[in-house]
């Protein structure tokens, strides 16, 4: 509907109104989570616009927002950079970047000193509070639940795709707090994102809920809800959650010994790693020094190992074939005592088992 207003009427509206259709069509196109030509075309048009300081700052934000979804976190750093003193929303989209190119407590830093540049913007405090909420909950719930308490006085400011995400937030919470008695509030935002069309955040209520029944012994609708939450993923192919369903799924069914079906889930995770050349996992493993905390930090990393070491543990083949797919698809040298079985072991029967990626007697990754 959108693009057939565009070419119906474009070629009668000045450069102003131009703009105008463009940037609204992006925001949309961004809003509603469809993705290909058409957005790279609103993108392409907004390029030749010689734009105001307002107006080139509102671009960025936007095209921003659609870089995080396509994975494109270079491209956010690089286009922000000289930018983030213009607007807090072009520093809180490039803390978010650095999130994903260097860990969280990189992008805690860069949003304390946006805070410090932006004394008074709520937006840059609540990002700030939403990520240190990430970060301890995988270690510390109670702290966790005063996150949420400090986050909530700004709810009232929030877009609605924001707000539901702090409410799937504070479910999380409760759920790991042990005080999610039922599933109903769970239930009923699934519902409300739905009838909203935020695929996102419905992928992230739906995978709750089938953390939610695994824990209850309620395989069947564990699965359920975990199907639902990969095919969402899929569809919307956001590279920050279209892995975590499928991995829950390969978890589940490797506590169930049901290794045909596993095997099944982490081979549709592989062959998605496979189409981007393993872009994440080679940036991390190339490192120098990594400690335990940085693989727990960066819960894509912490599920990669996860599926490697159920790999080994159903046939070395399995994971010695996904270790060679990674090499043979990078010239980058990783540092392959990580992917040592000895050392995946420790890592998943030591470290995870003092975190909330072992709650309830299973591994289970939280979207």
């Amino acid at each position: 509907m959108l693009f057939i207003a565009y070419e119906k009427y474009y070629e009668s509206l000045d450069n102003s109104n131009k703009y105008q259709l463009f940037i609204y069509l992006l925001q949309s196109y961004v809003c509603i989570n469809e993705f290909g030509e058409k957005i790279e075309l609103c993108i392409d048009e907004l390029e030749t616009f010689t734009l105001s300081a307002e107006a080139n700052c509102d671009f960025l934000f936007w095209k921003a927002k659609y870089y995080l979804v396509k994975g494109d976190y270079e491209k956010i750093t690089k286009e922000l950079n000289n930018y983030i003193k213009e607007d807090p929303r072009l520093y809180y989209m490039y803390a978010l970047g650095i999130k994903h190119l260097y860990g969280i407590d990189k992008c805690i830093e860069e949003l304390n000193a946006a805070q410090i540049l932006y004394p008074d913007n709520w937006l840059i405090k609540y990002s700030y509070y939403d990520h240190n909420l990430s970060k301890v909950f995988k270690t510390d719930i109670k702290l966790a639940v005063e996150y949420i308490r400090q986050m909530q006085v700004f709810t009232s400011k929030l877009s609605l795709e924001d707000f539901f995400h702090y409410e799937y937030n504070k479910l999380v919470v409760a759920f790991y707090n042990k005080q999610l008695k039922s599933s109903q509030e769970l239930e009923y935002l699934m519902q409300n994102c739905y009838k909203n069309n935020l695929s996102v955040e419905q992928s992230r209520v739906c995978n709750l809920l089938g953390q939610f029944y695994w824990c209850n012994n309620d395989i069947k609708k564990a699965i359920h809800y975990f199907e639902i939450g990969k095919m969402i993923q899929h569809q919307t192919d956001h590279h920050t959650y279209w892995w975590i369903s499928n991995t829950n799924l390969a978890l589940l069914y490797f506590e169930q010994n049901r290794y045909d079906e596993c095997l099944q889930s982490i081979n549709c995770i592989v062959n998605k790693y496979c189409e981007n050349k393993w872009k994440k996992i080679v940036r991390f493993f190339s490192q120098k020094n990594i400690i335990s905390s940085q693989l727990i930090d960066d819960k894509e990393i912490t599920s990669f190992m996860l599926i490697l070491w159920i790999a080994y543990s159903i046939d070395k083949e399995e994971g010695h074939r996904i270790i060679q797919s990674i090499n043979l698809q990078n010239s980058t040298s990783l540092h392959q005592a990580y992917f040592d079985l000895n050392f995946l072991d420790n890592f998943v029967n030591g470290t995870l088992k003092q975190t909330n990626y072992f709650f309830e007697s299973h591994y289970m990754i939280k979207c």
